[in-house]
């Protein structure tokens, strides 16, 4: 069976750890910023990391016309969230027009990372209707944090770590088992 390929939107935080967690699974992955520094930082330790982990997965940079040539894109651009005292209107007013911009030039499955990752995906679908629609991805993590550790809504912020493996583990089991 052949491994898909992925467009990862976004190599800050999010998108760079779950860009490695992919390295695996993927026969390529095609990588995108508006920060040129941080894109061309990234894509190299990410081709070596892949020397070691999967030498078949080629890693590349690319536009968002590239991104089509993916069977998923995984958008992780935007603002981060900074603090819980950060509201959820306030992180969607910022990160609505990126996402917006990026998913409208997008016609593969498209999950979305960047936060908040249920109140972009539902608008963008009710917004502009078409198939495929955009995924939400991290709510798995959010229900795992809840059970394992007894936290939940704006506080996760301020006791979760800051690499972004969980929501990594949840791209990996959605990618892996096909569930879009």
């Amino acid at each position: 069976m052949s491994k898909p390929t992925v467009s990862v939107i976004g190599v800050g935080r999010v998108g760079s750890t779950v860009a490695f967690a992919l390295i695996p699974h993927c026969s390529r992955i095609t990588l995108m910023d508006s920060n040129e520094n941080r894109l061309e930082g990234e894509f190299r330790d990410l081709r070596h990391s892949a020397w070691f982990i999967n030498k078949d997965c080629v890693i590349e940079k690319g536009n968002i016309m590239d991104a089509n040539r993916s069977d998923y894109a995984i958008i992780c651009a935007g603002k981060p969230r900074k603090s819980s005292m950060e509201s959820t209107d306030d992180l969607f007013d910022d990160n609505y027009p990126v996402v917006k911009a990026i998913w409208e030039k997008l016609n593969i499955k498209t999950l979305i990372l960047t936060n908040p990752t249920e109140r972009l995906a539902g608008t963008l679908n009710k917004e502009v209707f078409r198939k495929p629609m955009a995924v939400p991805v991290g709510g798995g993590l959010d229900k795992a944090r809840e059970q394992i550790d007894g936290i939940k809504g704006g506080y996760i912020i301020d006791r979760k770590g800051h690499t972004n493996w969980g929501v990594a583990g949840e791209v990996v089991e959605f990618i892996r088992r096909k569930k879009y």
